[in-house]
């Protein structure tokens, strides 16, 4: 393929099997990232997996046909050049899937598969692991490396193939396949999402193939009878009792859901998945959006040669430093449980689930934020009042997405999480993310945290493995790690953190401690003198102040009805650090994130009491508390972080929602809106 094929660089392998090899490529010219799968086959299955082009089946740009030499002969290879999918698979989704969102999984499968088998292909392996989603978050059904040809009559096959839990009885007994065999592979997946189990367990005491062929499906607890009467259908052992055609399936699928969730559950926002129905009848479309919403796909058909302009225009905007175009996204309403003199307006609502993290862009009005949702916004905050959102959420991560950070120029975003990568995201125009160069992979379990030295060349992550690790991040298209994982902690590490200059990083682990690394050679990292101990519990979190040589912990212990701590730590000499005073304690109040405002004078605390707490370290042997605690979430508050200028806070929490808090009086320069010290009640 290298060889005849020079327009595009090969990279990492992604996938193999007996459907053939899929490797990572780049079109050199259009420097747009593929999938390139070599397989065996015949000609016209090769060209008609080609040819299927669908909004939720893996689009095909080419195809080569290679004659070949192996140990049995000459024989014909095909390459397929196909859409690179990084948003992972159904199978790492499926557990966190809620009834909407399954059912729509659903519809965009079955709208794939009906237009493979209007295209005579049988597709012979639907399961999650073959339902894929691109960056958009767009399902698409994919790997067509068992499908079979047919011309509207049963396909008889003298092997048995498929994937054993999935598998329909017929391709069990190797009777005739038709269109409903994937119907009820479909139906399979959807019992498991609705479910959290198989309809057959494969460790049961039945062999797989005997109770797909004779044991009805156990009763679908806990999902709607409406819902269990569709999916019980799909399953029939009787493929003329099952329905028909894929398009039957989506219309009985879409009736059921409409009962239930009513017209308009389909929709992105509140699913967070694009929904394209292209293909199948509109009557469906009216089921599900009403009869009086539009009759037109939710997701335009990208094109190619789409791709390629949105390519040429973003590097024309970017010869010419143009600065970019900021849409207007949508409006916020204000939230009436939070007065406006306390917080901006209402809470952004822009994750499915719980958000972990936020990070605020040191050199633009930008914030971040990620969750348990797999994926990252992105936020206008030219008026803070008025947050946008940047067009669709960056996808690609497989598990939660657990720490952000910017580089000092802004133009580099680096997120983490619980699929053990690091990804980094080019956001010159935040309107449209680039993911630059590979996922950064070394860390064996989840990577807790992430941060860039001052510098902007290093990268520290810190994960689950108990390592730290510092990348190359010189040229992020071409990140590399710098030496072995840094080994000092015999817990996982939950925090990094560089110092003002660079030259210390910092590090918080579950061993209840905080190891200090001296990085004036980065390229031989050494550990600065002991351990940083006396904290109650796991220690959550670090932040260095970035203008005192101060740097706060925070540590959590549940067995002490949740007491945490933040201690201050005089870093001036980080070979010896000491305490700078007694810890600020709380019960029932476990801190588990830490940051300082970017004047350094003020410190923010969060934790499972749901509320922020500011402390006042100007003088940092004597902090005090700043004003009442800022309440708004309804959950735990998971991470917190200051604006460029240190006048907005924002604040992430459990309850799905992100909080925007003012710090200062408009004009009033850096004094804080919450003046006023209530006290030394830093036991309260």
């Amino acid at each position: 393929m290298a060889a005849r094929r020079p327009e595009y660089s090969l990279g990492e392998e992604l996938g193999s099997g007996g459907y053939g090899l899929v490797l990572m490529a780049t079109h050199r010219e259009m420097g747009s990232p593929s999938a390139i799968k070599g397989m065996p086959g015949t000609t016209a299955e090769a060209r008609l997996l080609a040819g299927l082009d669908h909004p939720h089946v893996v689009r095909v740009y080419d195809s080569f046909k290679y004659s070949v030499q192996h140990s049995g002969g000459p024989g014909d290879l095909y390459l397929i050049v196909m859409e690179y999918l990084p948003g992972g698979t159904l199978q790492t989704r499926r557990n966190s899937l809620s009834p909407e969102q399954s059912c729509a999984v659903g519809l965009a499968a079955a709208a794939g598969l009906e237009h493979a088998h209007e295209r005579g292909l049988l597709h012979r392996d639907v399961k999650p692991a073959n339902i894929l989603f691109a960056e958009d978050g767009t399902l698409k059904v994919c790997d067509f490396g068992l499908a079979k040809l047919f011309e509207g009559s049963p396909v008889r096959t003298s092997n048995v193939v498929g994937t054993e839990p999935y598998m329909a009885p017929e391709q069990f007994t190797r009777d005739g396949l038709t269109r409903a065999t994937d119907v009820y592979a479909l139906g399979v997946v959807l019992y498991q999402l609705l479910t959290r189990r198989l309809p057959f367990d494969p460790r049961g005491p039945k062999p797989m193939w005997r109770a797909h062929i004779e044991d009805e499906p156990p009763h679908m607890t806990g999902v709607h009878d409406r819902l269990a009467q569709v999916i019980l259908r799909a399953l029939e052992k009787n493929p003329a009792d099952r329905h028909a055609h894929a398009a039957e399936f989506a219309m009985d699928l879409a009736q059921a859901a409409t009962d239930i969730y009513q017209p308009g559950w389909a929709g992105k926002s509140r699913t967070g998945l694009p929904l394209n129905l292209t293909g199948l009848p509109e009557e469906l479309i009216d089921i599900i959006r009403g009869p009086t919403g539009p009759h037109k796909a939710a997701v335009p058909h990208v094109s190619q040669v789409d791709q390629i302009s949105r390519v040429t225009q973003r590097t024309r905007s970017l010869t010419e430093n143009r600065s970019p175009v900021w849409p207007t996204g949508e409006t916020r309403r204000p939230d009436p449980g939070v007065p406006a003199s306390r917080a901006f307006g209402g809470p952004l609502r822009g994750h499915e689930e719980s958000v972990h993290a936020v990070a605020f862009s040191s050199a633009r009005p930008i914030l971040a934020s990620a969750g348990a949702d797999q994926t990252i916004r992105l936020w206008n905050l030219t008026s803070p009042a008025d947050p946008r959102i940047f067009g669709r959420p960056l996808p690609g991560h497989t598990g939660a997405v657990l720490s952000l950070a910017f580089s000092p120029e802004a133009e580099i975003l680096a997120s983490a999480g619980a699929d053990s990568v690091i990804r980094l995201w080019d956001l010159t125009d935040p309107t449209a993310p680039v993911h630059v160069g590979k996922a950064l992979r070394g860390h064996t379990g989840q990577v807790n945290s992430v941060a860039f030295s001052p510098d902007g060349r290093t990268l520290a992550s810190g994960g689950k493995d108990e390592t730290v690790r510092l990348w190359d991040v010189t040229n992020p298209a071409t990140t590399r790690p710098i030496r072995a994982p840094l080994r000092g902690h015999t817990g996982r590490v939950l925090s990094v953190a560089f110092s003002r200059d660079g030259q210390t990083l910092a590090s918080a682990s579950a061993d209840r401690t905080v190891r200090l690394w001296d990085l004036t050679d980065r390229a031989a990292p050494q550990l600065l003198g002991e351990r940083l101990d006396g904290h109650v519990g796991w220690v959550y979190s670090v932040a260095f102040s970035p203008h005192q040589s101060i740097l706060a912990s925070s540590s959590i212990n549940v067995s002490l009805r949740a007491t945490s701590t933040v201690s201050l730590w005089d870093v001036a000499s980080p070979a010896a650090p000491r305490f700078l005073s007694e810890p600020l304690r709380a019960r029932r109040a476990a801190v588990n994130a830490v940051a300082f405002s970017p004047a350094g004078n003020i410190l923010a605390s969060a934790g499972c009491d749901q509320v922020v707490r500011l402390w006042d370290t100007t003088a940092p042997a004597d902090p005090r508390p700043l004003g009442e605690p800022l309440r708004g979430h309804a959950g735990w508050v998971n991470s917190v972080a200051f604006s460029q200028y240190g006048d907005v806070l924002a604040s992430a929490g459990e309850d799905g929602t992100v909080r925007l808090w003012p710090t200062r009086h408009h004009g009033a320069g850096p004094h804080t809106s919450f003046q006023g010290r209530s006290g030394d009640d830093r036991r309260s």
